[in-house]
């Protein structure tokens, strides 16, 4: 069963019934896509967008080889800014092709890919001047990444309790039991991520 949710990082959402479809690729950080207000920049002051920036901007400085190991465990689900989430991608997309991703080369992308010319490409590039500028370690790049999927592993939680609270009164008995296991699998999949990046392995 897919079911999604609106993820903010303000106060909790429930969910609608339209918007269940993908909530369990959410609440597991897989690759479904939450929905967030991109002109809400109060949400810049939060730990995970504060992780987010740093995230990227190791990501943009740290060396290839590492950073192919670290893009391994993270997910794109793993961050709420749909433009932090572009730059990763972006970036995703460079590593496997073998290619730089400091943040002059991840610029070239978005230019050659004409996502500067879609719309809200200006908060696309003050992201990606942030990330660039965010003063991020690049040897610190596992410590950021970790903390990241910390982040999101705990947001996922909540919102599966939200989700589970509003099945119980009205979803079919039958499909309770399923959607939980389904979400306990790919939250274990989210723990996994974590430890691995914590090397608790």
């Amino acid at each position: 069963m897919e079911i999604n949710v609106t993820r903010t990082t303000k106060t909790p959402v429930r969910a609608t019934n339209s918007d269940r479809r993908g909530m369990t690729g959410l609440v597991v950080a897989t690759d479904s896509t939450r929905d967030t207000d991109p002109s809400d920049e109060s949400r810049q002051a939060t730990t995970t967008l504060d992780i987010g920036h740093r995230t990227i901007g190791a990501l943009m400085s740290a060396p290839a080889a590492e950073v192919a190991k670290i893009l391994e465990y993270i997910a794109d689900t793993d961050l709420d800014d749909p433009y932090l989430r572009e730059l990763l991608e972006t970036i995703r997309t460079l590593a496997l092709e073998g290619k730089g991703t400091d943040g002059a080369l991840v610029g070239a992308e978005l230019h050659r890919t004409g996502k500067f010319a879609d719309v809200g490409h200006e908060r696309l590039i003050k992201r990606l001047i942030d990330t660039i500028t965010a003063g991020a370690n690049p040897f610190a790049l596992r410590q950021y990444a970790a903390a990241l999927v910390a982040e999101s592993y705990r947001l996922s939680f909540a919102l599966l309790g939200e989700t589970l609270t509003e099945f119980s009164r009205s979803q079919p008995e039958a499909a309770l039991l399923p959607y939980l296991v389904d979400a306990g699998t790919r939250l274990r999949a989210h723990s996994n991520r974590l430890a691995a990046l914590r090397g608790d392995e």
